[in-house]
């Protein structure tokens, strides 16, 4: 008899559970044929993770860490120096030296991984350096002011006469940054280019290092420029006027000081521009003290100018003229006008006796004693202000009326 329907579906189930047991186990196999190590471990390793380079006592030391690699494995090192036919040095070490190269050669250096069958990868680590010597830095970086601008001048790095090298310099003030580069050992800039401070970093450049050392000087930028002017709409009020190297860029502040003895007016403004009030004497001392960032550097360099008032200012004449005659001698004394009431200026008096052609004078801050022969009928006197800016007063002393 024929098989029955339940038969044929076990008969085909068993023959597809064989047919999978031959397909896995032809797939394991394989894999161990493909994964033995004498497949594997016949690529080269997956590269290191790092390649560093360093200069001992004149030599050059390139390491590296090991690749991650369960088979034993080995590295080619392949550099050039200076152009010359590139070396090659097989190894398993993690690291070679390169003894004594010349100073300021450019290295081209590249690792690769070897398989053990001696196959070399194709990609490699790359790294470019420049032999220096470990001392080789620019030095006394010093920065002067000139008519023609800012100049910062350095010294070439020790080792390096023979060397092709230039330099990064690089300003630095409040509000901005300038850079140069240059072969000479020294550059110039303008002065407008700065606010209130300059730091100047010199760096050396030599072959792949670009920035591998540097010397850093700094100094202060002129605060304002050297053309304070002095002007007045009256006799009470001054006005100050300045301006700065770069007021167009430099957003600064300017405390300013108005100073007559002890007495003082200080006040802080925005723009170069400041009013103030005439404090009795002729002799001031101005001071501007220019900040930025809300007076963070408000301890930069101020400037400083003795006031010297302008023609246009004219004190108002001694008032209250008296004369208090006495034999030979007579007292002319009178009062200060407003706002040099409390100087110490002088003033000269004249008394002249044109009907004796006799004339005698004195000097005094409020009053003195001049001496005639005789001071009638009548003598002139005018008193003069000594160093102001003041009209001189003309009296008239009359024996009739005196």
């Amino acid at each position: 008899m024929g098989m029955s329907q339940k038969n044929w579906k076990i008969a085909f189930f068993v023959v597809i559970g064989i047919a999978i047991a031959i397909i896995v186990a032809g797939v394991i196999v394989l894999l161990v044929i493909l994964l033995s190590p004498e497949n594997f471990c016949d690529r080269p390793a997956n590269l290191p993770r790092s390649l560093s380079v360093s200069e001992i006592a004149g030599d050059v030391r390139i390491e590296w860490t090991r690749a991650t690699s369960s088979c034993d494995g080995s590295y080619l090192l392949q550099y050039s120096i200076k152009g010359k036919p590139q070396i090659e040095v097989p190894t398993t070490d993690l690291g070679h030296t390169v003894v004594q190269p010349p100073i300021c050669s450019d290295m081209l250096i590249q690792l690769r991984t070897v398989g053990e069958s001696g196959r070399i990868s194709e990609e490699s680590l790359n790294q470019n350096y420049t032999v220096l010597p470990l001392n080789a830095f620019v030095t006394n970086t010093i920065i002067t002011r000139t008519d023609s601008g800012i100049i910062a001048s350095w010294e070439k790095p020790m080792g390096l006469e023979a060397c092709d090298i230039s330099y990064a310099v690089r300003f630095t003030s409040e509000f901005g940054q300038l850079n140069e580069k240059t072969t000479s050992q020294s550059v110039t800039v303008p002065e407008n280019k700065f606010c209130l401070s300059i730091r100047v970093e010199v760096s050396s450049i030599v072959g792949f290092s670009a920035t591998r050392f540097s010397n850093v000087a700094d100094i202060d930028a002129e605060p304002i420029k050297p053309d304070l002017s002095i002007s007045s709409d009256n006799p009470f009020v001054l006005i100050a006027t300045w301006s700065h190297h770069n007021e167009d860029k430099c957003s600064l502040t300017y405390e300013v000081t108005h100073a007559v003895g002890l007495d003082r007016q200080t006040f802080v403004v925005s723009e170069p521009r400041a009013e103030f009030n005439v404090r009795y004497c002729i002799t001031a001392v101005l001071t501007i003290q220019p900040s930025a960032f809300d007076g963070e550097h408000a301890g930069r360099p101020s400037f400083m100018s003795t006031v010297q008032y302008p023609d246009n200012i004219v004190f108002q004449p001694v008032e209250n003229v008296e004369f208090v005659r006495n034999g030979l001698s007579m007292t002319v004394s009178w009062d200060l006008p407003h706002a040099l009431n409390l100087c110490d200026d002088l003033y000269n008096v004249t008394a002249r006796n044109k009907y004796l052609d006799e004339e005698g004078s004195c000097q005094g801050s409020s009053g003195c004693i001049v001496t005639l022969s005789s001071f009638c009928p009548s003598t002139d006197v005018i008193i003069n202000p000594i160093g102001l800016l003041g009209n001189s007063v003309h009296k008239i002393y009359n024996c009739m009326y005196n």
